[in-house]
């Protein structure tokens, strides 16, 4: 007699099925957590680099009677005429990013740029300017950058993740109660765009420190908690330039 091979009936098939998608939904979360801390990571830590960069090329900067390194909105008119980072006067962080490179003469052998090279990579998210190109363009700038921040105590950020509404967080002062939301987003070619996703935000303060802050928690109180604090009084001169 000849013995018949049973195979799985579809009843079967769609309980394996539907267990491996019960596993798959539980594990997702987990994954994307991981994930998310390790971008956020990276990224903090590029902020660090820079703004260590940046303090550096200051002090060398002070150390030889050259004015500061931090980006200004308002004109220095005592300023070397060729020195476009102590002039000030910027409108958006990729300006003074591109001052700060010092990109014309970018890929030429006379590039000196005011911060050390290793960080040039540093300042972007999805690559640097090709052979066609000797400037930082917006959309590839991952920072908003705090801009009059020479008295500015050492534990407020100065370096926001661009996709967050440069409105949002541009206030002279806070009373310690709102927490309307920060908006957050990917939306292609305004000032909170990608390359960093709507997931979150990470803020670095002057003195080095990081901070990543998830969506859920991307509130303005969440974010003074975190070090941003201006004075009652509101004659702080203190705000972030957009990335374009």
């Amino acid at each position: 007699m000849k013995k018949q091979n049973k195979g799985f009936t579809l009843v079967e098939l769609l309980v394996v099925i539907g267990i491996l998608g019960i596993l798959m939904a539980a594990l997702f979360p987990a994954v994307a957590g991981a994930n998310l801390s390790a971008k956020t990571a990276a990224c903090a830590a590029d902020g660090r680099n820079l703004i260590m960069g940046i303090i550096t090329a200051n002090t060398d900067r002070e150390n030889s009677g050259q004015s500061s390194l931090w980006p200004r909105t308002s004109k220095d008119e005592s300023a070397a005429t060729d020195d476009k980072v102590g002039q000030g006067g910027f409108s958006s962080t990729y300006e003074y990013f591109n001052a700060l490179f010092n990109m014309d003469t970018y890929g030429n052998e006379d590039w000196e740029p005011e911060v050390d090279k290793s960080l040039f990579a540093k300042v972007f998210g999805q690559g640097v300017p090709g052979p066609s190109s000797s400037k930082f363009e917006a959309k590839n700038v991952k920072w908003i950058i705090g801009a009059n921040v020479e008295n500015v105590p050492g534990n407020m950020p100065i370096l926001v993740t661009r996709n967050v509404v440069v409105g949002d967080i541009e206030r002279q002062e806070y009373d310690g109660k709102t927490t309307e939301k920060i908006k957050i987003g990917q939306k292609k070619g305004a000032d909170w765009d990608q390359p960093f996703s709507s997931d979150a935000i990470v803020l670095v303060r002057k003195d080095g420190g990081a901070q990543p802050i998830k969506a859920r928690q991307c509130n303005l109180k969440v974010f003074y908690q975190q070090g941003f604090k201006l004075s009652a009084t509101g004659n702080d001169t203190f705000q972030y330039l957009k990335a374009n």
